[in-house]
């Protein structure tokens, strides 16, 4: 164990509880530390001094700090002096524990993965053959700097707890697109059993799996908006989802200069629409059908969020579909039900459909009739304006309900004024002699 005098200085004591959880194998890398130094302290001075404390402080454990930095002399593991930021502020150096050792942060891939030169890999975008970035690119993003940040990332990543939360910077997603396809310019697609390829411990496999799983929050919150198919479950929509982003994986070109999460939004997206327009019904519709449909719906729910009435003529308007197309997207919504539904004990759907008692033909249309004279008969009782308006605003004309400023415009006068006729006939319709027959009618 590390043992020290913790009442010499409280500030060496929190920097030894804090970086012994980083200690791997007798070693500590530097960067571990100067992240550790950075939040206790930001005085440059103060923080050579508690390094130098520390270790002499390690020393006799036998742990050794691993110079881990950019730029690194792989002989020695000691940083060069122009990397150094206390270099920069002006300070000396004091480079303590003569037993610096190099290390490689992450095992070379196989042999089935090659590198595509000395350095590690570079930008291989359009027609470029040698690798050279565009100049969008160098100006942000340095693939070998890339590259050093992803292997760091991926030696860090093994001590979270939940890597899915960690969110990755431009630079990382660069570096670790590069890293997952060593020899493969990054301007080509992926193959689908690429990942099977890769061993669990290759640097191409660990980065692969690293832009996959550092995304997967981006799944939830674009698979919230398409939760509520019957068919379909949240965790199946999340499923499509991960399918999306995977495919994303496979295809991202970091040359671009774009986003991996921007670029992954519309492959999730389409995994996600084009599973519940192919598994969300029983009988497929295609997609071109389903996404007409779905303007239909959203123009209904919105029309009547704004209290709008969604009659087939408002929602042609709104769409721009016919009120014939309209009628057949409505009949689409209503999906498709069981003859095997159960309806009762040992009784189904089909037995009603198969039970159809003979008809002479004339009964259903006596009854329509008979029906139609005596609504007739009631409105008699009205006077000339108040039953036609009832019979325009309920359909009883020509089977489409006016609105109120429609009839307006046939009598010349105001909608509200149309509204106080309508309220005062129905009000007549609901005293108790007119209102009795009209019950008697329904039974």
């Amino acid at each position: 164990m590390i043992t020290t005098d913790a009442a010499d200085n409280e500030l060496l004591t929190r920097l030894i509880g804090r970086i012994h959880p980083y200690v791997k194998k007798n070693r500590l890398a530097r960067t571990r530390l100067d992240r550790v130094l950075a939040r206790i302290t930001q005085d440059m001075q103060l923080r050579a001094t508690l390094e130098a404390r520390l270790v002499s402080a390690l020393r006799p454990a036998g742990i050794v700090l691993v110079d881990d930095s950019a730029g690194a002399d792989p002989s020695t593991g000691v940083l060069p002096t122009s990397a150094d930021p206390r270099a920069h502020a002006g300070e000396p150096i004091e480079r303590t524990g003569a037993q610096l050792s190099h290390r490689r942060e992450i095992e070379p891939p196989g042999p089935d993965v090659a590198r595509t030169a000395e350095s590690g890999p570079k930008l291989i975008g359009g027609d470029d053959a040698d690798g050279v970035l565009t100049a969008a690119d160098a100006a942000t993003v340095d693939p070998q700097q890339a590259c050093v940040a992803a292997r760091r990332f991926l030696l860090d990543r093994r001590t979270l707890r939940h890597p899915s939360s960690t969110l990755l910077t431009a630079e990382l997603e660069v570096g670790l697109a590069l890293l997952m396809r060593p020899g493969i310019p990054v301007s080509t697609d992926l193959p689908e059993t690429y990942r099977t390829t890769l061993s669990e411990d290759s640097e191409a496999g660990q980065a692969f799996d690293a832009l996959l799983v550092h995304n997967l929050r981006l799944v939830w919150s674009i698979a919230k908006s398409y939760f509520g198919p019957p068919a379909f479950t949240e965790q199946d929509v999340v499923h499509y989802g991960v399918l999306g982003l995977i495919r994303a994986v496979r295809k991202f070109d970091a040359s671009k200069g774009n986003k991996f999460s921007t670029y992954a939004t519309w492959w999730i997206r389409q995994s996600i629409t084009r599973a519940i327009a192919d598994d969300s019904r029983l009988i497929r519709l295609p997609v071109h059908l389903h996404e007409r449909v779905q303007r239909t719906k959203n123009a209904h729910a919105k029309l009547e969020a704004r209290g709008i009435r969604p009659t087939r003529a408002r929602l042609a308007a709104e769409t721009g579909f016919s009120e014939d197309e309209i009628g057949r997207h409505f009949e689409y919504l209503r999906g498709v039900i069981s003859l095997d539904l159960p309806v009762g004990d040992g009784t189904t759907l089909r037995d009603f459909k198969a039970y159809q008692p003979h008809n002479d033909g004339g009964l259903d249309a006596v009854d329509s009739n008979f029906l139609r004279e005596a609504v007739h008969a009631v409105l008699l009782t009205l006077s000339a304006r108040e039953a036609d308006v009832i019979r325009l605003r309920h359909g009883l004309v020509d089977g489409d309900e006016w609105t109120l400023d429609r009839i307006g415009e046939k009598y010349g006068v105001t909608r509200e004024r149309i509204r106080q006729i309508e309220s005062k006939a129905m009000n007549k319709l609901r005293e108790p002699k007119r209102c009795l027959q009209l019950r008697g009618l329904l039974g």
